[in-house]
């Protein structure tokens, strides 16, 4: 059995850059914003089981309401799973220290969210290793192609 997994990244949603506006809203942001609905809408079509979206949901640690309002409207319109990954647009030391990440805000069932370890995600017979940006060094990556040569192409954790 063959599944469609959807992969997107930098998604940004927050994100305001140059003046001209449309609809009460930063014209770059609208354009971004119909840009994360349009995905969404094409995974769907295209029979899209698992989502991962791949670092920087958020275009800061603090989004506005609006922004974490359309994504969540899109998750809950989502019957699979979505892995949340964290960019470093999504992170801020502070937010560590309180516990109190922007991915806590969602809830539902079907999110798995990851932000501050080193992990493996693990879809169907697929893994996925995910390194946070903090961890981003050379160091990090030669453990990991030395442990996958060393495990038959598994990396371990």
């Amino acid at each position: 059995r063959s599944m469609k997994i959807g992969i997107i990244s930098d998604c940004h949603l927050g994100i305001n850059k140059f003046r001209k506006m449309k609809n009460s809203i930063n014209y770059y942001s609208y354009l971004n914003n119909q840009s994360f609905k349009e995905s969404f809408k094409k995974f769907k079509e295209n029979g899209v089981e698992k989502i991962i979206i791949a670092g920087d949901l958020f275009e800061n640690p603090n989004p506005d309401i609006y922004s974490i309002q359309l994504a969540n409207e899109e998750f809950n319109n989502f019957d699979g799973d979505i892995y949340l990954l964290g960019g470093n647009h999504d992170y801020s030391q502070r937010s560590m220290n309180l516990n109190c990440h922007v991915f806590n805000i969602f809830n539902q069932n079907n999110i798995h969210k990851y932000y501050s370890d080193v992990s493996n995600i693990i879809i169907d017979d697929c893994i996925f290793t995910f390194l946070p940006y903090k961890y981003n060094n050379p160091q990090n990556y030669s453990r990991i192609i030395k442990d996958i040569k060393n495990n038959g192409g598994l990396y371990k954790i």
